[in-house]
């Protein structure tokens, strides 16, 4: 099976997915999967720490990101474009387990 056969199957299945379990990466495990950081300006997260938080994000291919909130390590999420609109995306919860097959 070609790659891009492998990546439009692994985007079916995870659509097709309900996902609830709990990740238990840590920042270092993302980076090490060079995901990048961004830092944000987030009010409502400094008033709660301290500090106002980042994302980490991760492009798979034009239009599939995976990007996790400084605020929830263990609730990274895919997000998928949709062809027809310009802002809406899917959006699906993922674990530990999809993100490494996904990214090796």
């Amino acid at each position: 099976m070609d790659t891009t056969k492998k990546q439009q199957l692994r985007t079916k299945v995870l659509v097709h997915l309900t996902l609830t379990n709990k990740n238990n990466m840590k920042y270092q495990d993302y980076i090490d999967l060079d995901f990048k950081r961004i830092d944000i300006s987030d009010e409502v997260s400094f008033e709660r720490t301290g500090y106002k938080g980042f994302i980490l994000t991760k492009k798979l291919r034009k239009g599939v990101d995976i990007e996790v909130y400084s605020d929830s390590m263990d609730e990274p999420r895919l997000y998928i474009e949709k062809k027809d609109h310009d802002i809406e995306c899917f959006i699906l919860r993922l674990n530990k387990e999809q993100i490494l097959e996904l990214l090796t």
